[in-house]
Formats: C-alpha cells, sequence, structure tokens
C-alpha cells in the first residue's frame, strides 16, 4: 500500500485525485443543502399555516358537496323536464288520435242511422212475410217482382211481333 501514498504518486495523479474528490465533495454539498432546503419547506408549518391550509381544504371540501348538490338539482331538473317532453309529445299524440276517431265518428253517422232505422224495421220485415205467409198472399215486393217479369214478357212479345218472327219466351 505504500505505493498509494501521495509521495510516491506522480503530480499530475494526485491533481486529478484532488479534482475527483473537490468534485465529489461540492456535488454532496449542494445535495445536502437542496435536502436541507427541502426539509426546510416540509418542516412542520406553523399553526397559523396549519390552521390556513385547514380552512382552505375544509372550503374546498363544502363546495364540492355544494357543486354536487347542484348537480344533482340540476339533473333533476333535466329528468323532470324529459318526462315532462314526453308527457307533451303522448299528449299530443292522444289528441291527434281523438281528432281522428272524431272524424270517423262523424263520417259514420249516417251509417248509424241507416243502421237504427234498419233495426227498428227489420223485426217487422219477417213479420210482415209471416202475416203474408199466413194468408196465402205475395208480398208486395214479389208481387212487383212478377208484374216486372210480365211487363218484360209483353214488350218482347211485342218486338218479336214487329219483326215478325217469334222466338221462345223463358217460363216463370
Amino acid at each position: 500500500m505504500e505505493s498509494m501514498r501521495p509521495d510516491s504518486l506522480g503530480p499530475e495523479t494526485i491533481v486529478r485525485i484532488s479534482k475527483i474528490i473537490y468534485e465529489g465533495t461540492r456535488k454532496l454539498r449542494a445535495d445536502a443543502e437542496q435536502l436541507e432546503t427541502e426539509l426546510t419547506n416540509l418542516g412542520l408549518l406553523s399553526s397559523e399555516e396549519r390552521a390556513t391550509i385547514e380552512q382552505a381544504i375544509a372550503t374546498l371540501e363544502q363546495d364540492v358537496a355544494t357543486k354536487t348538490g347542484e348537480q344533482r338539482a340540476w339533473q333533476a331538473r333535466i329528468s323532470r323536464l324529459d318526462n315532462l317532453t314526453q308527457a307533451q309529445q303522448r299528449q299530443a299524440a292522444a289528441e291527434q288520435a281523438l281528432r281522428e276517431a272524431r272524424e270517423t265518428a262523424n263520417l259514420a253517422a249516417p251509417d248509424r242511422i241507416r243502421l237504427r232505422i234498419l233495426q227498428i224495421v227489420e223485426p217487422l220485415r219477417s213479420l210482415r212475410e209471416r202475416l203474408t205467409l199466413a194468408l196465402g198472399r205475395k208480398a208486395p215486393a214479389e208481387l212487383r217482382d212478377e208484374q216486372a217479369k210480365a211487363t218484360l214478357r209483353q214488350t218482347q212479345l211485342d218486338a218479336n211481333s214487329a219483326k215478325g218472327t217469334r222466338t221462345r219466351m223463358p217460363r216463370t
């Protein structure tokens, strides 16, 4: 280990070693000063500073709670508006359906009147037909049908006579 003694080393080596030691020491001192500064900054706060920070934190927490409550209130309003909009749309659709139903009812009014008349007359018709059959007479509609057929036959005979040809007449 004697070879490591300063007098056994050359001057250049000693200068280099001295520079390395100086630089390392300087860096360590700078790091130590920085750590002391951080330690001072992180050090215990005075009670006034601590109270101020705690008050600021409490104020921020209260603001967060207030804003959260306001957000819920706005969300509830938005929900009510959405529900109101949907209800208005359903009401408009119901009113349109009601208008269409009234229009359809107005269009069907003549048919309902005819139906009522038929409901009154229909039972009487079957009674009249039963009475006519019981008396052995034909119903007036049947008489008119036979009269129309007879008139048609006569018109055909007259037409055939005018032509001079004889055609066979349908039997009834």
